[in-house]
């Protein structure tokens, strides 16, 4: 598979997606950092915090994390997959295309 890899996109095949495959390690910072501040938000004044609300700030944050990856989730999937038939493949073009929300296609119903 290196070797096909190699010979098909170079040395760069290896690294393809690789940006936007760093820039979702925001992932879990986005999640937690929100997960922690409703989770604050919503503990009582005696320092306890209800399984309940536990669970929203849980899901809520997920959910928040994953709408603002998803682009990126989505970019780097469509580069990987249509740089090798279209070498002047680019975002822009499907933002052209499809507009904004054509990067959060997949997702929900879009």
């Amino acid at each position: 598979m290196i070797k096909h890899i190699y010979n098909e996109d170079g040395i760069q095949g290896f690294f393809k997606g690789m940006v936007p495959s760093l820039l979702l390690t925001l992932n879990p910072i986005i999640q937690f950092t929100i997960y922690e501040g409703m989770k604050t938000y919503m503990t009582a004044s005696n320092g306890q915090c209800s399984n309940n609300a536990i669970a929203v700030a849980s899901m809520a944050s997920k959910l928040i994390s994953t709408v603002v990856n998803y682009p990126l989730i989505s970019i780097k999937t469509l580069y990987q997959a249509k740089s090798k038939d279209d070498p002047n493949f680019s975002v822009v073009d499907i933002i052209n295309k499809e507009g904004f929300l054509g990067l959060f296609k997949g997702i929900l119903f879009f």
